[in-house]
Formats: C-alpha cells, structure tokens, sequence
C-alpha cells in the first residue's frame, strides 16, 4: 500500500539550499510540470492564432509570421519568469547580468 506520508516526506527533502531559501523535489517536479504544460500552451494558442490570421484575406504571410514569432517569444519569456517567480527566485538577481550584457552589447 502507498504511504502517503513517506511520499510527502521524500518529495519535501531539500535537494539545494542556497543562503535562507531551499528547493525540494516537490517544488522542482512541480516547476517542471508548470513550464511543460505552460510551453505547450504556448505553443498550441500560437498555431490557433496562426490558423486564425491565416483565414483573413487582407493579411499577409510575413504579418501572419511576425505576429506569431512575437507571440511565442512572449510567451515563453512569461512562462520563464512565472517559473522563477514559482521557485520563489528574486528577478532582481537578474539586473547586475543584465547591466553587464547591456554594456558588452554596446562596446
């Protein structure tokens, strides 16, 4: 018979700490399965929206591709920060690599 109990206590094991905050099987399993079911929808909203632009005459092809490549660029860049934001990850963490990028971009 399934324990239900010796589950909840392996998925709550902390598999990396880092500082004051920790990250447990459940937590990653769970991300996982965010950022796949988030993916995928992603994905079928920007094929029903191709479809969809695809049926009006007045627009063309490349419109009808850009939109749909802006589309699943956004959507992906949600899905990537609600993960963060899930696993509890500060974005501000983000902003000293960012800066860096910027300026080597710029050079």
């Amino acid at each position: 018979m399934i324990d239900l109990e010796k589950i909840s206590a392996w998925l709550g094991t902390p598999i990396l700490a880092v500082g004051e905050t920790s990250l447990s099987l459940g937590q990653l399993l769970s991300v996982l399965l965010f950022a796949l079911l988030g993916i995928l929808f992603v994905v079928w909203s920007a094929r029903l929206l191709r479809r969809r632009l695809s049926n009006r005459p007045n627009v063309s092809a490349d419109v009808i591709q850009l939109l749909n490549r802006a589309y699943l660029i956004l959507g992906f860049i949600i899905v990537g920060f609600l993960a963060l934001d899930f696993l509890q990850v500060p974005l501000t963490a983000f902003a000293f690599i960012s800066g860096a990028v910027a300026i080597g971009v710029g050079f």
